[in-house]
């Protein structure tokens, strides 16, 4: 569908995320017939919840007896449906794919049809539009350039072969087609309609309108050899899908696309000139049925597209698939999409729609989006990742995106309409290939002017949808046993990535823009290998977003399948994209070559190792930081490539995003504030310790007493990285996800929090602070669902007046308030037209625009910190941004907010429970009730007013060695270096600190902006574990020589709690760590004061005896014990053992006899493996020394020497573990020969002279 910018502009924010058609968001109704009558009956889809006939039918292509099955069920469905509305009509079914109806019923019984238990969802299938027939719509809209036919020149084949694409079948889901061109193996004859008693010309273009609502004879051709209407002229549907010539442009902007089936077909045709067309009509405009001087036209809707699915899996609706079509085009629309096959968010059906044909084996080509210009809210001032479009986003599918030409004619260049990828949710690579979108040559659809030419060029994202749809008909014809996987990962391995720029024309694009680069369909068809990913089954490796500590490893497979019938031997390599830090922390192993066995498949393993001490600062972590440049260096891809001599390179994608990961080893034994330090008998006076920060906020009282307790303690940040830590008073939190909600792929909160804050960006010189953790990352800060609207999360603040006025502090369900003066704000989290994310806020100084009805939301002047595919999310909004009517000071902020936060599935509480309330202001909840008591002495009521306080404060502070803890300035936000040591506090009334208090004291988080880090501390000694004491930090590991010294430090035992403050060592308690498991030789204590594990057996220490020890470590506060955890110490080897000689084998061994003339020499080899045992393990080296030898050598185990003299001779072999030796002597025995005389003498002369003479010849 097409609209005009203006008006595209204005609808964007409907359009992008739904998932839904363009059409189907541009309605309007301009007929005869009254709004009344308009509206009493309509058109509905209404999706059942019963399996599809393929769905339970495993791999059986005959689905004949599912589909009655089927059938039936949906009949006794509109049995139900016809006892709500007698009138109701069945005007369409569909069984194969999904189980849908499509009923005609009255719109005031919707309601009940939609609360009937087997209606799953329920869709508009009216989405007709209708003008007045005017001389301006009956002329043909071309839709694209028009040339003069001479200057069109048609494509040549893919390949160069009039043959190419034979054997396959190609459905073009779109306006139909017009089959009356030559083209197309039509006459090519328009036809006159001048006398309406004479019928047009036989096979005319007029007779095939004439016919459009029936079965016609002169359909289908020797080209368009099938198809439906799904969008009939009729209302229903027929045999005849041909496409109408006529124009139409609604009040709002939205354009009929006339034309376009035939102009798709044609570009199909051209490049694959031997494949079967097959026109699917699901988009139609036409004289309408009750007033031909009226034009109706009707958009795509989900049951037509089901239905022509349907249709191609099956053209001969028997039940048998075996006859299905081999490639499907298909439109695409919106962008932003979300899609997980685990737990689809999508809108509609048609993502896992796609994902059914296609494993039934229909090859889906759509394209990746055009809407890249575009963003919520208007015109994009920056590309969108993510922004991949519905359909484009359903990871079987053919997602093309876009290149084309520059100026200079040469150089490619991603246009600016083309979307970025990957695809939210399953991060899958979109596109995965692109091709040219402009000028391609089409057929135009026949025109009543004989002289228009009949030749146009399109330029569209559509155009490219065919070129590789064709691209896929012609390597189906080449590789017929291929099917979706194996067409779309040879199309990937074998496209063309080389020089191609992103749409600023400078910069070199990369995997998100170009996929695997543009078609090459002779390497294609001349590949012997076909490559994916073994578990996804597609031509790139997505290795997913990493939080690194120290280093993370992620296996992959690729399988390698040899189409040919020779064996093929390729190596391997890799290359990465881009110039960027990151890629230090990066290691790819992968073989260095690989062969294949003729006609069979080889897995071979890919393995990327990403080193966490490596990684760069992520440079994510608020809205300023999301520009093109530091999403770049985040985004780690290249390209695993194949060669072989003589065949084409293969390439495979890679993907790969990994950070710091923020860790941090807490010293949590706390200082309590006020500390007690005793009685003073100088002042007569008990004398505290004060935490300054502290007693600022919650003063003394009257007498003197402390209004506060606080603790202290500290952390050190372990990251690699610098980390930038928040802390907030908590407002909510969600301990675990409901069991209802685990695979629901929306997004969960975990814990809000938040306050106001001071901040001098703000002319109030206040901001409001919402900090929002999730339980899963959100890849960007948009909806995975969207019929909550495309934000990430909202959040209302309603007045503590409406609140008590409603009862919502009791039970909540909903709160929506019609008086703009009643409201205070509705906060939401969303992108700006940069792809940034941001806070919106609602200004209610303006009135509400139905016309327009984001024109209140405003672009909070503070950032929004999030730092991409994360958990953690803080909304920031400077106070003057919500004055509006009474709301109009900080002062105005002063009191007990509800607050109701809610994302796509979630909401902070449950429905019904009360409404969570806080004071940003004082940092949660506070109010001043009066209690009355009975006075003895007076005999009268006395009321006081007691505060009810439930806030609390939360700062950091760095180590000083100049300034006593309870002096420090404390501060909500600190960034802390690696390794460094920072002190934690928190703060609160007194009525909250402690331990055995009737409330629970007050909560907070904190968390980290530059990663997924977030844990909840409250202020008190005692935290929701139940312990007092805190643990042995679990996963600590030590390492330690053998023969160390009595007193050794192992290493200092890190103490872990599930908050951040526990007991410490008092004079009256102190807090132990003990060994509580038996270890043989007990070869460690602990030093109470230090902690610190150290020796006091070292003999118990030997390598040889023990490598590894497991020590339980169990904590103890007084009479409280804490839990266990378990420690390691590794044991290091020292060489302290020598060889030595094994006995057995050296009895063993022979002595070697040697016999040799005199003045001649003898040699022998001994073989003495075995013969030195190496306790350890160490390697041994070995040398050997004798005397009286010619020649003594050792190689290996393998000693060879040669002797020229005779009697007993020894040497020695000395084998060294590097630092001790071992040696043993053995012994060679050699004697002469002695010489006999006599009759041998002569005889040896006699021959001796027999060999003179045969030498002389």
């Amino acid at each position: 569908m097409n609209f005009k910018k203006g008006t595209l502009a204005l609808c964007v924010s409907t359009a992008i995320l739904s998932g839904a058609l363009h059409a189907e968001i541009q309605t309007e109704s301009v007929s005869a017939f009254n709004a009344t009558q308009q509206q009493e009956r309509t058109t509905y889809a209404l999706y059942l919840n019963t399996a599809a006939a393929i769905e339970l039918q495993g791999n059986k292509q005959n689905y004949k007896q599912r589909l009655a099955e089927v059938a039936s069920f949906q009949d006794q469905v509109f049995n139900a449906i016809k006892a709500i509305d007698p009138q109701a009509k069945l005007v369409a079914r569909s069984s194969l794919v999904a189980s849908m109806i499509n009923v005609e019923l009255q719109t005031s019984a919707i309601e009940q049809v939609k609360a009937l238990e087997a209606v799953q969802q329920v869709f508009n299938a009216n989405n007709s539009s209708t003008v007045k027939l005017t001389e301006g719509v009956k002329s043909l809209d071309q839709n694209v350039t028009v040339m003069a036919d001479e200057e069109v020149a048609l494509l040549p084949p893919y390949t160069g072969n009039e043959s190419a694409g034979a054997g396959v079948s190609v459905a073009i889901i779109s306006t139909g087609i017009d089959y009356t061109l030559p083209i197309f193996g039509g006459s090519g004859v328009y036809g006159e309609n001048n006398d309406p008693e004479t019928p047009p010309p036989a096979g005319s273009y007029l007779e095939a309108l004439e016919n459009g609502a029936i079965e016609y004879s002169g359909f289908p051709t020797e080209v368009v050899a099938g198809g439906w209407d799904f969008s009939s002229e009729n209302y229903g549907n027929d045999a005849n899908p041909i496409d109408q010539n006529l124009s139409y442009v609604s009040w709002n902007g939205w354009e009929y696309p006339t034309g376009m089936g035939t102009e798709l077909a044609s570009i199909v045709h051209q490049l694959a000139p031997g494949a079967k067309l097959h026109a699917y009509k699901v988009s139609n405009v036409s004289g309408a049925s009750w007033d031909p001087s009226y034009i109706t036209a009707a958009g795509p809707t989900l049951d037509k597209i089901i239905s022509a699915f349907e249709h191609a899996l099956d053209p001969n609706q028997d039940g048998d698939i075996s006859d299905r079509i081999d490639i499907a085009l298909l439109e695409a629309s919106g962008a932003g999409a979300f899609f997980d096959i685990d737990g689809n968010a999508s809108v509609n059906l048609l993502q896992i729609l796609i994902e059914r044909v296609s494993a039934q084996g229909i090859t889906v080509v759509t394209h990746a989006g055009d809407l890249a210009e575009y963003s919520i809210y208007g015109q994009a001032e920056a590309k969108h990742r993510n922004w991949i479009s519905a359909e484009g986003s359903a990871t079987s599918a053919i997602t093309v995106g876009a290149v084309n030409y520059a100026d200079d004619g040469e150089t490619l260049v991603v246009p600016e309409w083309a979307a970025m990828g990957p695809v939210r949710g399953s991060q899958t690579l979109k596109p995965e290939i692109v091709t040219m979108t402009d000028n391609q040559p089409v057929a135009k659809i026949s025109n009543p002017d004989e002289t228009a030419p009949k030749y146009g060029v399109r330029s569209s994202p559509m155009a490219g949808v065919a070129r590789i749809a064709a691209a896929a008909a012609v390597i189906k014809s080449q590789f017929p046993s291929f099917g979706p996987a194996e067409i779309k990962a040879v199309l990937a391995n074998t496209a063309d990535i080389n020089s191609i720029l992103e749409s600023d024309g400078i910069t070199p694009a990369e995997i998100y823009s170009i996929g695997h680069g543009v078609e090459n369909i002779d390497a294609a068809i001349n590949s012997p290998l076909v490559a994916w990913e073994s578990d996804s089954n597609q031509p790139y490796v997505q290795f997913g977003m990493h939080e690194v500590a120290g280093s993370a490893t992620v296996q992959k497979n690729i399988t390698l399948r040899n189409v040919s019938d020779t064996a093929q031997t390729y190596s391997l390599s890799f290359k990465m994209v881009g110039d960027k830090a990151a890629h230090a922390a990066l290691t790819l192993s992968l073989p260095e070559s690989v062969s294949i066995p003729a006609n069979s498949s080889v897995v071979i393993p890919v393995t990327m190792m990403v080193d966490g001490t490596k990684l760069p600062q992520w440079p994510l972590m608020m809205t300023t930081d999301h520009v093109d440049e530091k999403l770049k260096a985040t985004e780690l891809n290249g390209y695993i490539s194949l060669a072989s001599e003589g065949n084409p390179e293969l390439n495979l994608g890679w993907m790969v995003k990994a950070r710091p990961s923020t860790t941090i080893t807490k010293r949590p034994n706390a200082t309590e504030f006020p500390t007690y330090l005793g009685w003073n008998p100088d002042t007569f006076e008990t004398e505290w310790s004060h935490l300054a920060w502290g007693r600022e906020l919650y003063p003394d009282d009257m007498v003197g007493n402390a209004g506060y307790q606080a603790y202290t303690a500290t952390f050190v940040n372990d990251s690699t990285s610098e980390t930038t830590f928040h802390a907030y008073p908590l407002i909510l939190q969600n301990r675990t996800i409901k069991p209802e909600l685990e695979n629901i792929k929306g997004h969960k909160i975990r814990a809000v929090g938040g306050g106001i804050y001071d901040e001098p960006m703000c002319s109030s010189g206040k901001k409001l602070n919402i900090a929002v953790s999730l339980f899963d990352r959100a890849d960007t800060t948009l909806a995975n669902y969207q019929d909550r609207g495309e934000q990430l999360f909202a959040y209302d603040l309603f007045y503590e007046s409406i609140v008590l006025e409603n009862g919502w502090n009791e039970s909540f369900s909903d709160g929506y308030i019609w008086d703009d003066a009643q409201k205070v704000n509705q906060p939401r989290v969303s992108l700006n037209t940069k792809g940034q994310p941001v806070t919106y806020v609602i200004d209610y100084n303006i009135p509400y625009d139905w016309s327009n009805p984001n024109g209140r939301m405003k672009e909070s002047k503070l950032p929004t910190y999030f730092a991409n595919n994360g958990k953690n999310v803080i909304s920031q909004i400077c106070l003057e941004e919500m004055y509006h009517h009474d709301l109009d000071s900080v002062e105005d902020f002063d009191q007990n907010f509800g607050f109701h936060i809610q994302t796509d599935r979630h909401t902070g509480k449950e429905q019904y429970e009360p409404i969570a309330q806080f004071n940003p202001i004082r940092g949660g909840r506070y109010s001043v009730e009066q209690q009355c008591f009975f006075d003895w002495f007076t005999g009268g009521e006395v009321c006081n007013d007691v505060a009810n306080d439930r806030t609390i404060h939360v700062g950091f502070a760095a180590m000083s060695e100049d300034v006593a803890v309870g002096d420090l300035e404390f501060s909500p936000i600190y960034t802390a270096q690696p390794g460094e040591e920072v002190y934690i506090a928190s703060v609160a009334a007194t009525a909250q600190g402690g331990i055995g208090m009737a409330s629970a004291p007050a909560e907070f988080m904190v968390m980290s902006v530059n990663d997924d880090f977030m844990q909840i501390g409250n202020n008190s000694l005692l935290d929701d574990d139940g312990a007092i004491a805190a643990k042995a930090k679990a996963g600590q590991v030590f390492h330690v020589e053998e023969n160390v010294s009595v007193g050794t430090v192992v290493g200092k035992i890190e103490l872990d709690t599930q908050g951040f403050f526990s007991y410490g060592s008092t004079d009256f308690e102190p807090f132990l760590l003990h060994i509580t498991n038996t270890l043989v030789g007990t070869p460690f204590a602990i030093n109470q004061e230090t902690h610190e594990l150290y020796v006091v057996n070292p003999e118990a220490i030997d390598y040889e005896n023990n490598k590894e020890f497991e020590i339980k470590v169990t904590s103890q506060k007084g009479n409280s014990v804490g839990e266990t955890e378990t420690i390691k110490v590794m044991v290091t080897d020292v060489n302290d053992v020598a060889p030595i000689v094994n006995e057995e084998v050296a009895a063993a061994l022979p002595t070697p006899q040697l016999t040799f003339k005199k003045g001649k020499s003898g040699s022998f080899t001994l073989d003495i493996a075995g013969l030195f045992i190496e306790a350890e393990g160490n390697a041994l080296s070995y040398i050997v020394m004798g005397s009286g030898f010619s020649a003594l050598a050792i190689n290996g185990t393998e000693i060879s020497g040669e002797l020229e003299t005779e009697g007993t001779h020894e040497f020695t072999v000395i084998a060294s573990d590097g630092v001790n030796e071992a040696s043993h002597t053995l012994t060679v025995e050699s004697t002469f020969k002695k010489d006999s005389g006599g009759s041998l003498g002569m005889l040896s002369l006699l021959f001796a002279g027999l060999i003179a003479l045969r030498r002389r010849f």
